[in-house]
């Protein structure tokens, strides 16, 4: 007797925004902007560490590393990237919007 396949279905992968993880690098993306209006381009380089690792890279023969730093880079960015896997992926938030048929927004 044979049996019957069942078709396994699969849609192709389309692009989607993870809108935690983009909020996450827009304290950074602020900080850097904010430099460039400021007439003060070579203060990007340093922005850029400061906020990203803490440290204070303007006298580079003695950094000095700071929490503040990390709150406008670091901090953000991982907060992002967490929100969206755990309350995007554990908790089905993004499958559902998926079903739903929302394009492109995924949490």
């Amino acid at each position: 007797m044979a049996r019957f396949k069942t078709k396994n279905r699969r849609s192709k992968r389309k692009m989607t925004i993870p809108l935690a993880v983009v909020a996450g690098f827009l304290p950074l993306g602020v900080d850097v902007y904010n430099s460039i209006k400021g007439q003060r381009p070579q203060d990007i380089p340093n922005t850029i560490v400061n906020d990203l690792t803490g440290f204070n890279i303007v006298d580079p023969y003695h950094p000095q590393w700071q929490f503040a730093g990390l709150k406008r880079g670091l901090v953000p960015i991982v907060t992002g990237l967490a929100i969206h896997k755990f309350v995007g992926g554990s908790l089905g938030i993004n499958r559902m919007l998926g079903n739903a048929g929302i394009p492109f927004i995924r949490i």
